[in-house]
């Protein structure tokens, strides 16, 4: 309360105090003749009434006092209310409006996300009209096949009815990597699948040759024939045997230091000759124990017995290492040990036979690392070698290189190959070691579509750039701004939206007629189709002119009498959410995160989803500042009310003092009539009297006017 105000209801109190004085206190009442005070005559009837006037007055003013004080505390109690009402209101104001700036700000980025276009998805419906949209595959080459299937998958039986486009259409549903075409040209060829690269090489590179002997063994027919074997041995010699271990042939040429290999040959040993034992006495002791896998001769009676007793014997013995001649000779030998060692001369007898590229087979001595000086023998075939034959290349040979060391060999069948696969050294199974070039063609050749096609039993390989599924053609979803995908149901494809339709020629799909429509043509067909709402696509038999409506989407299987016509849907989904439907293949589909949460007729899309939570935050904010803004009218008019209510008092107070003013001006008139002393009297009692108290009512009502304005105007500045 300001000090204006408080001096107001001040002097109400001072005016309270007064009039209760005067109207309780005796000496107004009734005064002695001794007081020298006026006793108001019973027969002046109009001083009692004017008496009883002032009364009146008193009693509208206290209650306009009461009014004042209670409305003084409801003032201040509703001024401290709204306040923090709207403190409130501020803070709730300021949460709201950074809510609105979230949005414009996830507003500005989503607009901008969604700019770019062209190859985006974002807020897009997506359908899958295609497994691979434009599939394309690669040539990978022309192989062998035989009973045992390189392939696993024979599409529709073997049959031959296949081109590379159906053929690859037919991986494409099968979700294969690989498909191969066999026996047959464009359009009736065999389709071959498979998802493994080396299993479908397995027989080799498929190929028309023809060989070209350089050199043989001849050795056809001979020995065992199909028992032959073929070794290179340390004698720096290539040697055919029969299964026996008959020679049947020895290529030229062998160095003579490698004579046995260069070991140990020719022994002639004598124990006791200067006793005059026999010469050679013990050869046959010592050749019996280098058979047996020992170089070292114990010389003693023990070994060899005694051929002289009583005599200190000696050892002399003779061989040859290869080609080269030893001898020794012991003095009293007995008791000493020999070493029969050709270890020298068998390691200068290791050799190697290798597939020159120059088209020449030679023998070295020495190793493929490290040869020794010149060739041993060679079949002088360089420069006959001729095209190079994927199948003879050195790695697919018996030994993966394209030379054999000395003690390796051959059996039946079996070969080595050139690096560039220009030579083959085979073991034929006819017992001939032939040395082979030749001219090769491919087995596969191109049909009319540019493409390669394979002979009999043998696949032209291709292998698809992208793998999809064709179990997910016909699906619809909803990508959201994160790239996720959501997933339609079937109930909310409509396909009355749409008279598009995706063509797959040979193929079926089985089940799911809305009946069938003979004597009819595709165009008929998708009229009919048209003109169905639940009609998914149909499917046309070329050979019977008979029309079969789907009411879904069905398994394609190859017909190649029919063709599956697939109806593109349009979608029944929320109004935030967009009705275009873009295409896409199974490939792009599998790229999508999926959300596991189907699409519903509610779902939100776009930036109404994105939105979502801030819009919910700004209702529930919108609707808390609706509330506050609520209450604090409410104060207001409560404010408004006891405003009127003071100035309904304050008008009764004003009519009653208006009264009492003509009162008081008549008895000042009737005053005046009195004596000196009377008057004298009077102007006494004037001082503690009624004319004080209409003095200070005056008072009083100058102050409750201006409180009372005061009031109003602060009202009425926080109605603004």
């Amino acid at each position: 309360m300001n000090a204006t105000e408080f001096a107001s209801f001040r002097q109400g109190k001072t005016f309270h105090e007064r009039q209760k004085n005067i109207k309780t206190n005796p000496k107004y009442l009734s005064l002695g003749k001794d007081t020298g005070h006026i006793v108001p005559s019973t027969k002046n009837t109009n001083l009692k009434n004017k008496k009883e006037g002032f009364t009146t007055s008193t009693n509208a003013v206290q209650q306009t006092n009461t009014l004042l004080n209670k409305s003084n505390n409801l003032v201040q109690q509703s001024m401290s209310e709204i306040s923090n009402l709207q403190k409130q209101f501020n803070d709730v104001l300021n949460h709201y409006e950074a809510s609105q700036s979230s949005v414009m700000t996830k507003t500005h980025s989503y607009i901008e996300k969604n700019q770019n276009g062209g190859t985006s998805f974002l807020g897009k419906n997506v359908y899958v009209n295609s497994v691979v949209k434009d599939p394309s595959a690669k040539y990978v080459g022309c192989y062998a096949d035989n009973n045992s299937r390189a392939m696993t998958t024979a599409v529709n039986g073997g049959s031959q009815t296949y081109s590379f486009q159906t053929c690859m259409n037919a991986a494409l549903d099968a979700g294969s990597s690989l498909f191969g075409l066999q026996d047959g040209t464009d359009g009736n060829a065999q389709c071959f699948l498979s998802n493994d690269v080396k299993t479908t090489q397995k027989y080799g590179v498929a190929v028309n040759q023809n060989l070209v002997a350089l050199w043989s063994s001849e050795t056809a027919g001979s020995g065992s024939g199909s028992g032959n074997t073929v070794q290179l041995t340390t004698t720096g010699q290539l040697v055919v045997k029969s299964a026996s271990g008959n020679i049947l042939y020895s290529s030229p040429n062998a160095p003579p230091d490698c004579v046995n290999s260069g070991g140990v040959s020719n022994i002639q040993a004598t124990y006791g000759g200067n006793c005059h034992a026999p010469i050679g006495n013990v050869t046959d002791k010592v050749n019996s124990i280098i058979q047996g896998g020992s170089n070292m001769i114990p010389i003693s009676n023990g070994t060899f017995g005694d051929p002289a007793v009583g005599c200190g014997k000696s050892f002399d013995i003779s061989y040859q290492c290869g080609n080269a001649p030893i001898t020794k000779h012991i003095d009293y030998a007995e008791g000493q040990t020999y070493n029969v060692n050709c270890q020298t001369q068998m390691n200068a007898c290791k050799f190697f036979l290798t597939l020159q590229s120059d088209g020449n087979m030679c023998i070295y001595r020495g190793t493929p690392g490290a040869p020794v000086s010149g060739a041993v023998w060679c079949t002088m075939t360089n420069g006959k070698q001729q095209d190079s034959n994927p199948n003879w290349i050195a790695s697919k040979g018996k030994y993966g290189v394209s030379y054999i060391l000395s003690g390796q060999a051959l059996g039946s069948g079996e070969f080595i190959g050139s690096d560039d696969g220009k030579l083959q050294l085979i073991m034929q199974t006819d017992g001939n070691l032939v040395l082979y070039a030749s001219t090769v063609t491919s087995g596969c050749k191109k049909g009319g579509d540019g493409k390669m096609y394979g002979g009999g039993w043998v696949n032209a390989v291709y292998q698809l750039s992208d793998i999809g599924s064709s179990s997910v053609v016909g699906q619809m979803g909803y990508v959201n701004d994160k790239n996720q995908l959501s997933v339609y149901p079937s109930s909310m494809l409509d396909y009355s939206a749409s008279n598009k339709y995706n063509k797959f020629s040979g193929y079926d799909a089985v089940g799911n007629d809305l009946g069938a429509i003979s004597s009819s043509s595709v165009d008929s067909c998708k009229t009919a189709c048209n003109g169905t709402a639940n009609c998914s696509g149909f499917v046309f038999d070329n050979s019977t002119g008979t029309c079969y409506p789907k009411k879904s989407v069905g398994t394609k299987t190859p017909n190649t009498n029919t063709d599956y016509y697939l109806r593109e849907p349009g979608v029944k989904n929320a109004p935030s959410c967009s009705k275009d439907v873009t295409n896409i293949d199974s490939v792009q589909w599998s790229a999508f995160k999926n959300t596991n949460q189907a699409m519903t007729p509610t779902t939100l899309c776009g930036l109404s989803n994105e939105l979502q939570r801030e819009q919910n935050e700004l209702n529930r904010l919108r609707a808390q500042l609706a509330s506050l803004a609520q209450k604090i009218v409410e104060k207001i008019i409560a404010l408004e009310t006891m405003n009127v209510n003071l100035n309904d008092q304050i008008g009764i107070d004003k009519q009653v003092l208006d009264e009492n003013l003509l009162k008081y001006k008549m008895l000042a008139r009737k005053y005046a009539n009195y004596n000196k002393n009377e008057v004298a009297n009077i102007h006494g009692i004037v001082a503690d009297s009624n004319t004080v108290v209409l003095q200070e009512n005056y008072t009083y009502i100058l102050w409750s006017v201006i409180a009372i304005g005061v009031v109003i105007v602060t009202i009425n500045m926080l109605r603004q």
